[in-house]
């Protein structure tokens, strides 16, 4: 009876260990994973976290100041880049996103075109997706925040150590900042790299993505009412247009146009007169 209590207590013991090793196994870049029927192989920490995604093998993110004729003759291992880099896919900001001819999750290939790209000074981001329709298109900036306590002089010596060039800094906080990665760098590796050694409290690669609206207003007066597209309306609306739930909702003012087309105005109080 003891040596089975024992031998059971055993097993626990070594199943807890190897959960508890899963659970707190650093992940990996390039290291494929599957989470819900899903793959990846990147990552970035978010409150410590790491959120992960996809990266496409099969694109590539190029400034646009990049000439494209100037890699016409530019191999790898006997293979002209230019009968790899393809087409332009997406275009945002100051990037282009090329596909490239080659499998979709041949890491090391992908690689080898940025290490070739880097030898001539030309930058290349990765494009990544969280399985969203459209993907993220790395731009070879990042983001990161520093904690309170991380004075001016350590900032820049973390700066420096990484090879990181200020290009924003935020006016409302100063220890959040907007900064150019070097070149032929991995975005990912360099934010995680931060976080990881506790120099900053987040860091994360900026990225540009493209977000469809379905649902067009139609109101004849939507053109003239630019406050809508400043606080970007049209994409709750894809979510919830409150049509049909007959809300109502309560103004505190002095006064309100009871005729006016986009009001249907109740019964309510006049607090001036005393009256309704």
């Amino acid at each position: 009876m003891v040596k089975n209590f024992l031998f059971l207590i055993a097993v626990i013991s070594f199943c807890i260990t190897i959960g508890a090793e899963n659970l707190f196994k650093t992940p990996e870049l390039g290291k494929m994973i599957e989470m819900g029927g899903r793959n990846y192989d990147t990552f970035y920490y978010f409150k410590g976290e790491p959120q992960y995604l996809l990266q496409k093998y099969d694109r590539i993110s190029i400034p646009h100041s990049v000439n494209m004729v100037s890699l016409r003759n530019l191999d790898i291992n006997g293979i002209f880049l230019r009968d790899l880099i393809g087409e332009v896919t997406d275009i945002h900001g100051t990037v282009k996103a090329h596909s490239i001819a080659i499998h979709p999750d041949d890491r090391e290939a992908w690689v080898s075109i940025r290490n070739a790209l880097a030898e001539m000074d030309i930058p290349a981001w990765p494009v990544v997706t969280y399985h969203a329709p459209e993907p993220f298109i790395l731009d070879g900036k990042m983001n990161l925040y520093f904690y309170k306590w991380t004075s001016l002089k350590e900032q820049h010596e973390i700066f420096n150590r990484f090879d990181l060039e200020v290009v924003e800094i935020c006016d409302r906080d100063p220890g959040f900042y907007t900064v150019a990665l070097p070149t032929g760098s991995d975005p990912f590796e360099i934010a995680n790299t931060l976080v990881e050694k506790n120099l900053v409290r987040w860091a994360q690669p900026n990225w540009y993505w493209h977000l469809e609206t379905k649902l067009t207003p139609n109101d004849p007066y939507y053109n003239l009412q630019w406050h809508l597209p400043q606080i970007i309306a049209s994409h709750a609306w894809d979510t919830e247009t409150g049509e049909g739930k007959n809300a109502k909702i309560a103004i505190v003012d002095s006064g309100v146009d009871t005729g006016h087309p986009d009001l249907n105005v109740l019964a309510g109080w006049n607090f001036i007169n005393n009256n309704d």
